[in-house]
C-alpha cells in the first residue's frame, strides 16, 4: 500500500471516494478501478464497526495499493483506536473545534511516545505477526485530516492548525454554514 502522506507531500494528486454502502462487494469494486484510499463514512451512514473491518478487508483485496480510511462519528480516544485497529490507514475526523480536539485526535493516532494509542493484537498489526514494523511506521503513515466545518473552528484555525501531526483539513460546507 502507497503511503497516502508521502504522496501529499510530494505534491503526487490523489484519488479517492466515499464508501456509505454496508456492501464490502461495493468497496472491493470501488478499490479495483484505481483510486489511492477510499473512505468509509461512518458519520453518516449505517455502517458500524464488524462492517467496517470487512470494508477494509476488500478494500485491500480489491486493490493493496487502495488505503482504507474512516469518516469518524465522534474525536475521542476510543473510538479512533478501534477503527484503526480495525485496518484503517487515516482518519476523517469530523467537527474539530478546538486546539484541543486536534490534541486529543493527535494523541489517538500515534502510538507512544509521540501519542496515547494503545497497542494489542489487531488487524492492523496482522494480529501480532508485524506488531514492531505496524508500531514503528504508524506514526509516520496513519493519515489525519480534521474537518472544519463550525464557526467555532473558523475562529479557532491557526490554533487548530499549529498542532503538529495534522496531514490535512478540509471544509464541510453543510455543516459550516448551518453553524
Amino acid at each position: 500500500m502507497k503511503n497516502l502522506k508521502e504522496k501529499l507531500l510530494s505534491n503526487t494528486p490523489i484519488l479517492g471516494s466515499w464508501v456509505n454502502s454496508c456492501s464490502p462487494v461495493v468497496a472491493e469494486l470501488m478499490a479495483m478501478t484505481g483510486f489511492d484510499f477510499l473512505c468509509v463514512d461512518v458519520e453518516h451512514s449505517a455502517v458500524d464497526l464488524p462492517q467496517v473491518q470487512q470494508i477494509f478487508q476488500s478494500i485491500t483485496s480489491g486493490n493493496p495499493e487502495c488505503a482504507p480510511l474512516v469518516r469518524l462519528h465522534g474525536i475521542d480516544y476510543s473510538l479512533v483506536k478501534r477503527y484503526l485497529d480495525a485496518g484503517a490507514r487515516g482518519v476523517v475526523a469530523p467537527l474539530v473545534r478546538t486546539r484541543e480536539d486536534v490534541m486529543t485526535l493527535v494523541k489517538s493516532t500515534k502510538y507512544p511516545p509521540t501519542g496515547l494509542r494503545g497497542v494489542g493484537f489487531c488487524r492492523a498489526n496482522n494480529y501480532g505477526m508485524r506488531l514492531s514494523d505496524e508500531c514503528e511506521r504508524a506514526n509516520d503513515e496513519i493519515l489525519l485530516v480534521l474537518q472544519i466545518e463550525h464557526i467555532e473552528a473558523v475562529d479557532n484555525i491557526d490554533d487548530i492548525l499549529s498542532v503538529p501531526g495534522v496531514d490535512a483539513v478540509f471544509i464541510g460546507p453543510y455543516d459550516l454554514s448551518a453553524s
